[in-house]
Parts: structure tokens; sequence; C-alpha cells
């Protein structure tokens, strides 16, 4: 059960400082304004350079601390949160709003115990206020304690008996502790008193379904989905419900209009997959697993239920590949080594097949040995396997598995190399300083409706096109080498790109950043050979040993090209950066952590050093110091460092 911050402004308690102020503390109020309004809008990363400069300017006001916590959970960065959420109350321990927003992050941590004294110290504070006790009341729900935690929600209801999420939170406590009666009547209260919550609906809705009174369930539910037709949860028990009432062609069109409106979920994917498969509909259901696997690469039930549909349908070659996958996700996977033994029996590998036959019985015995189908592992029975999943967590559990077996797949995550880039006057792209990057002298050649710049990380501009390259510059102008190679390099067409920049750097042969530049895209070059399986090595593996392979030879020939430039211009943190790029391809963590490490000695705030230094960290085993640096990254603008705070550093 996650709680999501709801902020609440907090600019009155921030006027004291405006009777008296002088320009400082002008600028203070309004970097605090301008951060609060970006707050309010729910735009956290606008939000973040407003809060940095305002912490920057006076590190004593708790409620920039406050706010900036509060940002960073909504952004994902739950560690970062934490510190920031700490450092508010530390500077005044009398803000009851820090230690709530505290108690949330620690429950999101999974720290109940912590969390408990922060929101008992908020309460302590402002003992009646409702949001207050509705975070206790949430604490003690983790906690297991839930007598309490009704206490916590009737104390809310007493102080106001029409607040209905008090009444929807009780319900849940009591159906916790196994009080459908008690539930089921709080749930109604909830209901009338506030008939047009989609939300109430779908409690009471869910808790009939688990009642198994499949036509009450589905008339909840129904209302839920009429109230708000965008909320992905009624429509998802819907779907179970319909599936439950042996209803899948109405179970399937339900995760149709799940996944209309999101078309990632990872849940509504799986579920239609199973549907698909049960309705004959395999190639459709192994296309939703084949995107599934995209974006959740470490959750088993994906390959192990892609292997089924493939080997029931006479693809055991690849059906062994994916239950080759899911073992190696996590090897105790029973199910996965019977399933194995019968694709090898049906390739002719019978010894193959007996000792994985072997394993899977042994394992079985195993768990029932000791009990251990409990939790994450339950899902994993071969009950349970080819039905649908109604929660997230349960879903996710089974991803959490792979994660404890398995170094994370964070390897393609890393941000690319420095180089330049081709882009309209009005891109957001970091702009090249001309006595850093040496391009001051060629870029004054360009015509105003292009500009040259550094790209460590993908923005949201648009790159201009060779057709707008070749509108806007003569064939004879100097630089349409240098533009029309960093184009091609923007669309993909890696090759031209390569040819047009060492052109570029024949005429340029002294400029650093048009080197660098051709370094990086002959990297690229190397890397989109190797994903066609022409050698070199895969992220995440160990390097192999010769250097024969034309990838490692590539890769070896930057590093070299790159560390003769820095000893050339020992103080370029972005040379020392795409060192450290280079050792990640070359899977030496270590390596790639000291090069970013003398790089950001330099440029203390280049945010994609720290991102990618974070990722390596993570991959050496670092993750307290690698959720750090993403944290990091994150304030200063690094939008991909809140992705892989949520998928490799959320607990």
């Amino acid at each position: 059960m996650m709680i999501r911050f709801r902020y609440i402004a907090i600019a009155l308690i921030c006027l004291t400082w405006l009777p008296h102020c002088g320009w400082g503390q002008l600028n203070k109020a309004y970097f605090f304004y301008k951060g609060e309004e970006y707050m309010a809008k729910g735009q956290y990363n606008m939000a973040m350079p407003y809060l940095n400069t305002l912490i920057g300017i006076d590190s004593t006001i708790a409620e920039g601390w406050l706010m900036r916590g509060v940002a960073k959970y909504n952004l994902g960065d739950v560690h970062g949160a934490l510190a920031d959420l700490s450092r508010s109350s530390a500077v005044n321990p009398l803000l009851s709003q820090a230690h709530n927003y505290k108690a949330i992050v620690l429950n999101r941590l999974n720290q109940h115990g912590r969390a408990l004294a922060e929101a008992l110290s908020a309460i302590d504070l402002k003992p009646n206020s409702p949001e207050f006790r509705h975070t206790l009341g949430v604490t003690y729900l983790y906690l297991g304690e839930y007598e309490k935690a009704q206490e916590a929600f009737s104390r809310i209801i007493r102080f106001d008996k029409t607040i209905a999420e008090a009444w929807l939170n009780r319900g849940t406590a009591r159906q916790l502790a196994s009080d459908t009666l008690g539930a089921l009547d709080d749930y109604n209260r909830a209901i009338g008193l506030n008939p047009f919550s989609a939300y109430a609906y779908m409690r009471r809705g869910a808790l009939r379904l688990d009642q198994r009174e499949l036509d009450l369930a589905l008339a909840d539910l129904d209302r839920a989905v009429e109230l708000d037709s965008v909320y992905k949860e009624p429509l998802m028990a819907r779907a179970i419900t319909r599936y439950e009432r042996n209803e899948p062609h109405l179970a399937l069109a339900d995760l149709n209009q799940l996944l209309r409106l999101e078309p990632s979920y990872p849940l509504g994917l799986y579920n239609r997959a199973l549907i698909l498969n049960q309705l004959g509909q395999w190639q459709e259901a192994i296309l939703d697993l084949n995107r599934l696997s995209a974006l959740n690469p470490e959750n088993v039930l994906i390959y192990y239920n892609r292997a089924n549909m493939l080997l029931d349908h006479g693809r055991a070659r690849e059906a062994l590949d994916d239950y080759t996958t899911a073992i190696n996700i996590f090897p105790d996977f029973a199910n996965a080594y019977l399933n194995r033994a019968l694709a090898k029996h049906r390739l002719g590998d019978r010894k193959g097949a007996q000792a994985d036959h072997i394993a899977g019985q042994q394992l079985l015995q195993r768990y029932s040995a000791d009990g251990s189908k409990a939790g994450p592992m339950a899902l994993l029975d071969s009950a349970r396997l080819s039905r649908l999943i109604s929660l997230e967590s349960d879903f996710n559990a089974a991803m959490r598995l792979g994660l404890k077996a398995n170094r994370f797949r964070v390897a393609a995550a890393f941000l690319p190399m420095a180089r330049l880039a081709v882009i309209g006057a009005l891109s957001n792209a970091m702009a090249v300083e001309a006595d850093e990057a040496s391009v001051g002298a060629i870029d004054s050649g360009l015509p105003k409706e292009i500009r040259i710049g550094l790209r460590m990380q993908e923005g949201p501009e648009v790159p201009m096109t060779v057709s707008q390259v070749d509108s806007l510059l003569p064939k004879n102008h100097s630089l349409r080498p240098l533009l029309r190679g960093l184009a091609l390099a923007d669309e993909g067409k890696l090759a031209e790109a390569n040819l047009a920049i060492e052109r570029a750097l024949a005429a340029y042969p002294d400029n650093l950043w048009i080197r660098l530049t051709a370094i990086a895209l002959r990297v690229d070059m190397a890397r989109f050979v190797e994903s066609f399986g022409a050698g070199g090595v895969e992220l995440g593996r160990p390097a192999p040993s010769g250097g024969g392979q034309p990838t490692m030879t590539a890769y070896k020939d930057a590093v070299a090209e790159l560390q003769q430039l820095q000893e050339q211009n020992p103080h370029h943190a972005h040379i020392m950066y795409n060192l450290g790029n280079m050792h990640v391809l070359l899977n030496d963590y270590a390596g790639a952590i000291r090069w970013y490490d003398r790089a950001l000695d330099i440029q203390p705030k280049l945010a994609s050093a720290l991102y990618n230094r974070g990722l390596a960290r993570l991959l050496s085993g670092s993750q307290r110091d690698g959720c750090r640096d993403l944290s990091l990254a994150g304030e200063l603008g690094v939008g991909a460092a809140y992705e892989a705070l949520q998928r490799f550093c959320d607990v």
C-alpha cells in the first residue's frame, strides 16, 4: 500500500521572511514561490531548479528542504526524498509536515517502525490533523496492527463523520482483519457520503469479488467504470470478475480498454496474453509477452509463459531459450526445469532432459519439505502459473525474485558518450561553451537557425534533419560535412555519418570536440554491428580475452585514442566521462567509476557522469552509493535518473 504525496501549500509559513527583507531575502521569496507554483501544478521537475537555488542561497529554510523532498518522492527518488525531509526536520523539528512526509517515505522503504515514530511526532505537533491520522492508520496497516489502524481512522471519523476517505480506510483495515461485514458496512457508508467515488465502488467490488459474490462485484465495478472510465484498477478488477464468471471475451474487452488508456501497463499486457492464449490467439499473446519482456526484463513469469506457448505450438527451440532465461533469472524455478526437460526431449537431447527433470523434481521436494511456497514463491506454484494475476504487487513479486538472484540489467540505461549535435536554436540540449569545447571559431560561421550543442542525454528537442542542413548551408560551406554527419547520426545512418564526420575532422584536425564526436560515432557503429551478432561483447557479461573480435578491437582503439587526448588535455572532464563510458562497454565497472570520479573532481555538477557512475556502482554492488548518485543526477536535471531510481532503487 503506497501513499502518494498530496502537496499542501506552505507559503503562509514563510511569509515571516518578508517584513524585514532585503534583496537577498526577496530572491529567496522568488525562488520559494516559483518552486511552490510548480509543485502545486504537479510539475516537480520544473520545481527542482528553483528549490535547488533556494537551498543554495539559504540552507536554513526548512520549507525548502521539505518541498524538494516532496518533489523527489513524486519523481520516484525515495532515498533522496528521505534525505531532504530529514534535513527539513533537523532545521526545524517543529515542522509537522516534514515528520508526516517522512513517515510516508519510510513506509515506502519498508521501515515501518521508524515511520510510526515520525507519524506520532507529527500528531504530537498537530493532534487533530486528519491527514496525519491517515498516515498513522496506514502505518499501522503496514505493521499488521489492524485494530490500531481502525482506531486511527475511527478518530478521524469522530472528528468529522463526513470524511468518506476515513470510512474507506477503516473498511480496508477491517477487511484485512477478516471482518468482512464491518468492511462492507464502512464501504457502504463511504458510498453513501460520496456516491460518485469510483474508488469506493471499486473497493466494495473487490471485496465482493474476494467473497465470490460475482454478480454483486460486477455491478459495483460497472458503476466504478461508469464514474471514471480512465481509472485502470476497476477495469482490471472487472476483467478478473468476468474471467471468473467464465466470460473471457468480455474480460478481454476490459483489458483492451485498459491498454488503450495505458499501452505499456505490464499487468494488463500479462493478463491479456493469458486470455488470448486460452482463446486460441496464441500468436497475439506472444506479441504481448514480447512487449512485456522489453518493459520488465527481470520478470520470470513472462519468459515462462511465453516458453509454454511456444512449446505447445511446436517451437521447442525458442521455448528452450525462454525456459533457460527463466531459470537464469530464478535458479530455483522447479516448473521451468520440468518444462525445459520436455523441450529438450523434443529436440532429441535425452541426457539434458533427464538432468532437468531430476533438478525440477528435487526442487519440488525441497519446497514441499521446507514449506517455502510462501510469498512470491507461491506465484511459481504450477496451479497458479496459468491464471490471471489481480494485483500489481503479486506480479512485481516475480520480478523481485529475479533481482535477488541476478545482477541488475542496467547496462542499457547508461547515457551515451558526449558528442556534438546539430540542433535548432530553441533546443534544450546542453550548449557548448566556446572556450571549453573549441567550437567557437567555427560556430560563428553558422546561420542563426543552427546551433552546435553538446548532447549527453536525450532531450525533448527535434534534431535537425539532413534536408534542413542542406537547405541552410551551401555545398561549399566548410561546416557542411560536420553538420550533415551530425544530422545523419540522429537519423540512424551511422555509416554515412562516420564518413561525413571523418571529412569534417580532416578539415578541422585540431578541433577537440569534432575528434571526440568522431570517436563516439565509431563506437556507436561498433555497437550497431555488435547488435547483429558480428562479434564483440555483450553488455553485462565478462569481456572475452584476446581482443581479436572486431567490436573489442574498436573499443580498445577508442580507449587508446581517448587516453591520448586526456594526456594532452588533462583537465577536460568530458574526455574522462567518455573514458568512463568506454570502460562500461568493456564491462570494467571499477575502471568506469574511476574515470567518472576524475571527471567529477573537475566538474562536480557534470550530471551525466553522476548518473552513469550511479549505474556503474549499482552493477558493482554498491547500491547505496549508486542510488545517491542517481538522486543527485536527478536534482541536476537528468530525467532518466528518476526512472532508474524507481526501477533499481525502489524497495
